[in-house]
C-alpha cells in the first residue's frame, strides 16, 4: 500500500493507515475530512436526511422507519 496511491472515506481507517502503518491515504474529497467525538453519546438523531423529496427517497425513509422503529429519525425536504 505504501507504493500505491490509497483514497478512503472513512476517518477511522483513513488515521489508521496513516499512524500505524506511516501510509499516506488521500480522501475522496479534495479537503481534509472533518473529525467528529466517537465518546458522543447524546445524539438528538439517530438518522438524519437531509435532501430533496421524491417517491424513491420517501418509500427508503418509510421502510427504514417501519424495519428499525426504535430508532429517531430526522427528514428535511426543504
Amino acid at each position: 500500500m505504501k507504493r500505491n496511491i490509497v483514497f478512503d472515506y472513512n476517518t477511522l481507517t483513513t488515521d489508521n493507515l496513516k499512524e500505524t502503518h506511516n501510509i499516506k491515504v488521500l480522501s475522496y474529497f479534495f479537503f481534509e475530512f472533518m473529525k467528529f467525538n466517537i465518546e458522543e453519546e447524546n445524539r438528538p438523531y439517530d438518522v438524519a436526511f437531509i435532501g430533496s423529496k421524491n417517491e424513491r427517497r420517501e418509500d427508503f425513509l418509510n421502510l427504514i422507519k417501519q424495519q428499525y422503529p426504535e430508532l429517531n429519525v430526522y427528514v428535511d425536504f426543504e
